[in-house]
């Protein structure tokens, strides 16, 4: 997928939840996290390490159901080789379930669709990976502070990713605050 094509469905995303957000609630997130990349190294390629995730998401919410946008981004280093790092970035389009335990705590589920891009930096030059979509599920408890402030602790699993040589899965566990509006 190309970055225009991403671009495109950003900006579709934006225009969505814009035109929802007078009948169900807006929100915006920005999370951090851990990546763990089950990749199966093929032609005697390196592992890569568990690495640090960025997470921006924005959706709309109506009652227990709820649609999202999602842009993840991580970067792992190689195993052995101190000059490689291997990047991942997500385009994420879910669905999310909620089921209220109390007026604080919320159990939700997510299943989607990720449109994804593997990039390897190898000793100052930059290679691109492989892009394609992926299914992405996940699950998670929405802690909620205030009507305008809510805490996540997510944990989603991306399946299906490659960089053109190595095929592997990802697990993402975020820690993400998210703004009601």
């Amino acid at each position: 997928m190309s970055i225009k094509s991403i671009l495109k469905i950003c900006a579709l995303v934006i225009a969505f939840t814009a035109s929802q957000s007078a009948f169900a609630g807006s929100y915006w997130g920005l999370g951090a996290g851990t990546t763990t990349w089950d990749i199966k190294p093929l032609f005697g390629a390196f592992e890569v390490k568990d690495g640090p995730t960025l997470d921006l998401l924005m959706g709309v919410r109506n009652g227990n159901f709820a649609f999202e946008g999602e842009f993840t981004y991580s970067a792992h280093d190689w195993v052995g080789v101190s000059n490689a790092t291997h990047n991942a970035s997500n385009l994420i389009l879910a669905g999310l379930g909620f089921l209220p335990i109390n007026q604080t705590f919320e159990l939700y589920g997510k299943i989607g669709v990720d449109f994804w891009r593997t990039t390897v930096d190898f000793g100052g030059y930059n290679f691109d990976g492989d892009n394609s979509t992926a299914l992405v599920v996940g699950a998670g408890v929405n802690i909620n502070i205030n009507p305008s402030f809510s805490l996540r602790a997510e944990y989603k699993r991306v399946n299906g990713l490659g960089d053109g040589v190595d095929k592997g899965d990802i697990g993402q566990s975020t820690l993400i605050a998210v703004f009601n509006f």
